[in-house]
C-alpha cells in the first residue's frame, strides 16, 4: 500500500512540473531552403518569432548572396546557416564565423534591421578573411560598403552612412570607413573596393596599396576627402560643387 502511494505521489509530482518543463525547454526550428545554387539554412530559437521575417531573410538572401559572391569572391561558400538566437549575449548584434551567422534577436529593435544586419554578415562569409587581417578596420568598412550598395531597408531603418565629421578618421572602421570608400570609388578608382578585399582575403594589404591604386597614400586621400566629403551620389550637394576644389591625384 505504501508503494502504491509513493507511485501516485510521483506521478502527480510529475504532472505538475510538467507544463513547467515544456515551457522551459528550448525551441530549435531548424529549415534549410534552396535558393538556386545557394542554400539557406534557418535556426530559429525564439518561439514566437515572427515568420514573415524569416521569409524576408530569405529573400533577401537569395537575391543579393549570389551578387556579392559574383563581385567578391566566387570560391565562397553557397550554403549559409543563420541561427536566431534570443539568448545571446554579446556587445555585437550579429556575428559571422564561417559560413554560419548568429543574430541577437533581442537587441534589434526594428523589424527591417534584420535584413541589413544580415547583408553586413553575409559580406563577411564571402570575404572569408584569415582570422587576424592585417586591416581589420577596413574588413569592417567594406562590409558596411555592401550593406549601403545593396540593402533594401536603410531608409526604413535608424542605419545610413555618417556625415563626415572632422573628428573622424579612415580608420575608424564600419560607416565611417564604408563612406571613406564609396567616395573614393566614386573619385579614384572605381574596382578600388575590390581590389582592397582581395588583398585583405590573400593576405598580400600593405599600406602601399592605397597608392598603388591611387596615387595617393591613404592619408594624403583622407585630407583630400575631409577637404571636400561629398559623395557624387548626392547630386543635390554635388549640383551645388565648389568649383574651386580639385581633386589631388
Amino acid at each position: 500500500m505504501e508503494n502504491a502511494q509513493k507511485i501516485i505521489i510521483v506521478v502527480i509530482v510529475f504532472y505538475l512540473i510538467k507544463p513547467c518543463l515544456t515551457q522551459n525547454k528550448s525551441y530549435n526550428d531548424i529549415h534549410t531552403y534552396n535558393c538556386g545554387d545557394y542554400n539557406i539554412t534557418i535556426i530559429n530559437n525564439e518561439r514566437t518569432f515572427n515568420t514573415a521575417i524569416i521569409q524576408r531573410l530569405i529573400n533577401l538572401y537569395s537575391s543579393l548572396y549570389p551578387k556579392l559572391v559574383d563581385r567578391f569572391n566566387r570560391n565562397a561558400p553557397k550554403s549559409v546557416t543563420v541561427r536566431l538566437d534570443p539568448t545571446r549575449k554579446s556587445s555585437f548584434i550579429a556575428v559571422a564565423y564561417g559560413n554560419t551567422i548568429n543574430i541577437s534577436t533581442k537587441t534589434i529593435r526594428y523589424q527591417y534591421r534584420y535584413y541589413d544586419i544580415l547583408l553586413h554578415e553575409l559580406m563577411h562569409v564571402v570575404q572569408d578573411y584569415p582570422a587576424t587581417p592585417e586591416a581589420k578596420w577596413l574588413g569592417e568598412g567594406i562590409a558596411d560598403y555592401a550593406r549601403y550598395t545593396y540593402a533594401k531597408g536603410n531608409a526604413d531603418t535608424d542605419w545610413s552612412l555618417p556625415d563626415y565629421s572632422p573628428t573622424q578618421q579612415y580608420n575608424d572602421s564600419y560607416g565611417v570607413t564604408a563612406r571613406f570608400l564609396v567616395w573614393l570609388e566614386n573619385r579614384y578608382n572605381s574596382t578600388i573596393i575590390e581590389e582592397l578585399d582581395v588583398s585583405l582575403r590573400t593576405n598580400t594589404y600593405t599600406p602601399a596599396i592605397w597608392l598603388n591604386l591611387t596615387g595617393n597614400t591613404v592619408d594624403q586621400l583622407w585630407t583630400n576627402y575631409s577637404k571636400y566629403p561629398i559623395l557624387i551620389t548626392d547630386l543635390s550637394s554635388a549640383l551645388k560643387m565648389d568649383t574651386s576644389y580639385v581633386v589631388d591625384r
